[in-house]
């Protein structure tokens, strides 16, 4: 039967929280914005301290915030997984004191979700499955699917299934489901739907000119292929095609080394999603065995503002799924391909699929709000 509205305390976890970056963060205030008016009492459990990502927040903050200190925030990676491990277990420890009816657990820090199931045994929870660990540690190579360490991990995830997930695919969701043998309800909740105000950058729109505009924006991760960006990179023609490469992230650094000198490329801090309209074509990029692991909110964020993607991805991956008319895909370290596409894009081709991206960013619109009314009737009836 559940419980009522007002009786309901919500607890949510994640890395980082507004006014902190993120993406992950600034999804959460949404849905928070969302559940503000329904009478819950709603809590955030965060870690002090900054992410890169998105950093132009225009809502208010919303919820009460309780913030836990780490101890390493820099980018040695063992120190940055024994930091992680140790956020995820004061994240969750923090949520069952604050004892509340429900906890919404993202996936930042890695196997926070591991630590909820631990910790929330009394407590009912709820998986917001952003990126999916211990996963996401196989396809980087960190453990084997096979090993002890992955199977013990899975057999506790097993043991205290959450009460709803909310994926951001359905492709997502089935294959959390196959692999936990969880027989529950989900939300289907593509990560980066925003359909802000739109505003013009004269800096960038001085480079572009008349110019077909190319971007690729965000993280450059062990989830990225960063020898896609290299092949456009290698077929920018700077007399038709501008680059802008607005990148963070473990492969960074061999890309900026690669492109830095290149004519017609240009490397920016950072692209405000109110700016993402100027760019004709955004660039994704998600590794094959990387699939369901991720889903790339990059590819949201650019359509939902109208502009188009080029994706190297599998013919599986849920925001392809989703998009493809506002887009092509590119078959993975197909440089042929690439030459062929960039040698033979146009305006017209562009303005095609810039027009289903527009009609994409209404449908994206009507998702995000059942989703959100999907997720408030799966917490009434917990």
């Amino acid at each position: 039967m559940g419980i009522k509205k007002d009786q309901i305390k919500i607890v949510l976890l994640n890395r980082n929280y507004p006014p902190q970056n993120g993406v992950t963060g600034q999804s959460a205030n949404e849905l928070f914005k969302f559940l503000n008016s329904s009478e819950l009492d709603l809590n955030v459990v965060h870690i002090n301290g900054n992410n890169s990502g998105i950093s132009d927040l225009e809502d208010e903050v919303f919820g009460k915030t309780h913030i836990i200190n780490t101890f390493y925030n820099g980018k040695f990676k063992l120190l940055r997984l024994l930091s992680s491990l140790y956020e995820g277990y004061m994240l969750s420890r923090k949520a069952t004191s604050i004892k509340p009816d429900l906890i919404i657990s993202m996936t930042d820090p890695p196997l926070l979700n591991f630590w909820v199931s631990i910790f929330s045994k009394k407590i009912p929870w709820a998986y917001w499955s952003m990126d999916l660990y211990p996963e996401a540690f196989a396809s980087a190579g960190l453990i084997n699917k096979n090993g002890f360490l992955f199977k013990i991990i899975k057999k506790v995830l097993k043991r205290n299934p959450p009460k709803f997930i909310i994926s951001l695919g359905q492709f997502q969701f089935e294959y959390i489901r196959d692999e936990y043998n969880y027989k529950v309800p989900a939300v289907i909740f593509p990560c980066g739907i925003s359909q802000i105000e739109k505003c013009e950058n004269q800096n960038i729109k001085k480079i572009i000119g008349n110019k077909i505009s190319i971007c690729y924006a965000g993280n450059l991760g062990e989830a990225h292929n960063p020898k896609f960006i290299k092949n456009i990179v290698d077929c920018i023609n700077p007399d038709k095609h501008i680059l802008f490469l607005s990148l963070y992230g473990s492969k960074y650094d061999e890309v900026f080394e690669y492109s830095k000198n290149k004519n017609g490329i240009y490397f920016l801090d950072n692209i405000d999603r109110k700016n993402m309209h100027m760019i004709d074509i955004h660039l994704v990029t998600l590794l094959k065995k990387w699939d369901h692991v991720c889903v790339p909110s990059k590819a949201i964020s650019a359509v939902s503002q109208g502009s188009a993607i080029l994706f190297e991805c599998t013919e599986q991956n849920d925001n392809w799924q989703l998009l493809q008319n506002a887009g092509w895909r590119i078959n993975f370290n197909d440089f042929e391909a690439v030459s062929k596409f960039m040698s033979s894009i146009s305006k017209d081709s562009i303005a095609i699929k810039r027009k289903y991206a527009i009609e994409l960013s209404d449908k994206l619109k009507k998702i995000k709000e059942n989703s959100f009314n999907k997720i408030l009737n799966n917490i009434i009836n917990v």
